[in-house]
């Protein structure tokens, strides 16, 4: 079927950017452009249907390779559309795990420290995981408003990640939070296993490093675009 050029422009503005667990789908993947970072496999999505009340599609597509072609696009094109689109649809946010739930959580098994955890999502908390991938200027902006170089991420599901800071040369809590994170799963539904592993964020270098010791670049790509930062609820 041919697409016309109507059409394709208004298909490239519901593109936006999805993740999902990269080794436990790479069976599936062989159809579907992705880039690949870590534990991710992230993907683009085609939005159909009207926004509901908390303004998020009622449907999404993920492109295929197929379609990529129909739309005689790159993946490179592809990615920086839906990175762009994410950007200026979904807007990300982070905001106090607290303020959210009013219960503070308590991470540290030796009852001695309770950190401050945070929610990185978007607004709409629609994809909300995928921010870490079109906006890690967020976090960066988290470590510098809470003075940590480093931070612990544990990707609770497709709609948000928990964020924890971490002291220089804490690395060895990630273990400790690694277990904490592997009886959440287990809570967990089977879909939203995002990730099987905490993450360590550097603010500085907008890098993850995994506990298995991989390490890769958070940010897609449009690093220029301009974007609303919103850090809610920190230092009141």
């Amino acid at each position: 079927m041919n697409i016309s050029k109507k059409e394709a422009e208004e298909f490239k503005e519901r593109l936006v950017l999805s993740v999902i667990n990269y080794r436990e789908n790479v069976s599936r993947l062989q159809d579907f452009p992705f880039c690949q970072r870590g534990e991710f496999a992230v993907l683009a999505q085609f939005c159909v249907g009207e926004k509901n009340g908390t303004g998020q599609y009622t449907a999404c597509l993920t492109v295929s390779k197929n379609m990529l072609e129909k739309l005689d696009l790159t993946e490179e094109a592809l990615f920086g559309i839906a990175c762009k689109n994410s950007r200026e649809m979904f807007p990300g946010e982070i905001k106090r795990l607290e303020d959210i739930n009013g219960v503070t959580m308590e991470l540290r098994a030796d009852g001695i420290i309770a950190p401050e955890v945070f929610v990185f999502t978007n607004e709409q908390r629609f994809n909300g995981a995928a921010t870490l991938f079109y906006q890690p200027d967020l976090l960066s902006d988290l470590c510098g408003q809470i003075g940590k170089e480093n931070l612990a991420l544990l990707p609770t599901g497709a709609n948000e990640i928990y964020c924890i800071g971490l002291e220089d040369g804490e690395k060895e809590d990630l273990q400790e939070y690694q277990k904490l994170f592997e009886e959440m799963l287990k809570e967990l539904d089977k879909k939203d296993h995002i990730a099987n592993n905490v993450l360590c964020f550097n603010g500085k270098s907008q890098s993850i490093q995994e506990i298995n010791g991989e390490s890769y670049d958070v940010g897609l790509m449009a690093k220029e675009v301009n974007i609303n930062k919103r850090i809610v609820g920190h230092g009141r």
